[in-house]
């Protein structure tokens, strides 16, 4: 199932992580263009039941934020990933295990954004991400939201900043002819 789209300038590159922790970087050139009824092509390999929970477009200056089912939670330097051909196995994006439960979601953000933590039940918080400790991609992360016994975390959203719209705003009403894509 498709669970993600992101606008990229042709010369990104793409991660993806699953909810076992492995992630892979790859050159967006890496997958050729196709037309709106094809199958795509393969990203990462997944072994067993394994599945994807998030794919976002790399930023240089940015970091990778994961969360967990149990509420753990991280950034890492998106420079820790090395770039790979897609369709690999992947690195290790976070360790999991029993504590932390399986990845959930991720995101591309900066120190000064902030996130929204969703529970299974609908509970939510928000909260900055210079709050969440910068730890290497193979660490565990630290408790980001304490959810109950039976409760787990559903979703991470990243809270889009009013200087952030306004500069979306305005790229979308420019002229067509003058932007750079």
């Amino acid at each position: 199932e498709l669970i993600g789209v992101h606008l990229t300038r042709g010369q990104d590159d793409i991660i993806i992580v699953t909810q076992s922790g492995l992630a892979i970087r790859f050159a967006e050139q890496d997958v050729r263009e196709m037309g709106r009824v094809t199958r795509g092509v393969k990203g990462i390999s997944l072994f067993g039941d394994d599945i994807v929970v998030g794919m976002e477009v790399i930023k240089e200056t940015a970091e990778l934020l994961t969360i967990s089912e149990n509420g753990f939670a991280k950034r890492s330097d998106l420079t820790e990933f090395r770039v790979q051909k897609r369709a690999g196995k992947g690195v290790i994006a976070m360790k999991i295990n029993d504590k932390t439960g399986p990845l959930v979601g991720i995101k591309v953000v900066q120190p000064e954004d902030q996130i929204m933590i969703i529970t299974a039940e609908g509970v939510v918080i928000r909260q900055d991400v210079s709050g969440i400790s910068k730890q290497s991609r193979s660490a565990q992360g630290v408790m980001a939201m304490r959810v109950a016994e039976e409760a787990r975390v559903a979703a991470l959203a990243k809270v889009v900043a009013k200087e952030e719209v306004e500069q979306d705003a305005e790229e979308s009403t420019a002229d067509p002819e003058n932007r750079e894509d």
